[in-house]
């Protein structure tokens, strides 16, 4: 079937959804659990789609605006063009998304699940239901984070990098890089006009393995999670940065924004509950992701391309400030996972070119005069 076909399939199966279908202007979340969060949560039935467009609403620029999810529990790049449900299945949160989501309380689209992003052959194509979609103002893009959780061979080639002289890092941020300029070059071609603001995934919380190991194994992995996590993924991080820059976009930044020593910031929030997940946004930092959303959103056109992040309030679901720091070389190579940005490297590429020109000024005054 043809690329056009499968949009026509997919225009139809939206036809029957007016959110899909109409021609109101459209936040479309996209990638992965980020952003398709439900699951997880201690209450699953309030989703980010929902929050996100509740704050929308309460904007006068943004109030006519929707908020639609094409985001799908466990995408990565390696599938985000082409999912098969064989490889990568969805069916554990399609019969969740059945159980929790009872009309007429709910939309449509959230008891739906993903029955009507699967094209005919049974995948699910990401950019081709971007594609069906009209008036698509603002896309919110969360991928990359699965491709280390739930790719073996990621983790191992990450791992490897702890041993001298194995760069395993280069190598996985080279691959990873490759893979998410395509899913850029295809989330541009099916919504040319729209804003894109790709999303950089959290640290995950201390308590929570990624690796999936238990016993001794994994509390060794646990180990090596907490004190190279950030070095290892940084190079990934940063290749992604750098296509940011080149396409001239916004990121928002959720590594600085949730906090891996505060449950309160993980899955539903309880360590000691069978289905926590410490790799999970929580009921109450969705509301941190809704609201640096909220804040993309309403930048006016042509902004400096910035990395945005929060800081929370404590454990309460709101933020206490947005922070932006410009996107450029000197702050992407100077970028750490979870850290940021260096200080001093925020002010060098914050201050005015006169400011900085004077406070070089002011410097060579001093080291003259101490000479």
């Amino acid at each position: 079937m043809s690329a056009s076909s499968f949009a026509a399939h997919v225009q139809a199966g939206f036809s029957k959804f007016p959110r899909l279908a109409g021609n109101a202007e459209k936040v479309v979340l996209v990638g992965d659990s980020v952003l398709d969060n439900f699951f997880w949560l201690k209450d699953p039935a309030t989703n980010l789609r929902a929050i996100v467009e509740e704050k929308l609403a309460s904007g006068d620029a943004t109030k006519e605006m929707i908020c639609v999810n094409l985001a799908v529990d466990q995408m990565s790049t390696f599938d985000f063009l082409e999912r098969n449900p064989r490889e990568n299945p969805w069916r554990m949160y399609q019969q969740a998304r059945e159980s929790i989501y009872s009309p007429p309380h709910y939309d449509a689209c959230d008891r739906d699940g993903y029955r009507h992003l699967q094209c005919k052959d049974g995948l699910i194509r990401s950019a081709l239901n971007l594609e069906a979609l009209r008036n698509v103002k603002h896309i919110i893009l969360s991928i990359g984070g699965n491709d280390v959780y739930l790719d073996a061979d990621t983790q191992v080639s990450l791992v490897r990098s702890l041993v001298p002289f194995c760069d395993g890092r280069a190598e996985v941020a080279k691959a990873y890089g490759e893979r998410l300029g395509k899913v850029f070059a295809a989330v541009r071609a099916a919504a040319p006009d729209a804003v894109v603001t790709p999303v950089i995934c959290y640290h995950p919380h201390h308590e929570f393995s990624i690796s999936g190991a238990t016993g001794c194994p994994g509390g060794i992995a646990l180990s090596v999670q907490r004190s190279y996590l950030s070095w290892m993924v940084t190079p990934m991080v940063q290749a992604a940065l750098r296509l940011c820059m080149e396409h001239g976009l916004n990121v928002i930044d959720l590594s600085q924004t949730l906090d891996p020593k505060n449950v309160a910031h993980y899955g539903n929030m309880d360590v000691e509950a069978t289905n926590w997940s410490g790799a999970e946004p929580s009921d109450v930092s969705q509301h941190y992701i809704a609201d640096l959303i909220r804040h993309v959103v309403t930048l006016p056109p042509g902004t400096r391309s910035t990395i945005f992040h929060g800081i929370p309030n404590g454990s309460s679901p709101s933020l206490t400030e947005v922070v932006g720091v410009p996107l450029t070389e000197r702050t992407v190579d100077s970028y750490r996972f979870h850290k940021g940005v260096p200080r001093r490297v925020v002010e060098e590429v914050s201050s005015p070119p006169d400011a900085k020109g004077a406070a070089a000024d002011k410097k060579t005054k001093k080291t003259k005069a101490a000479c």
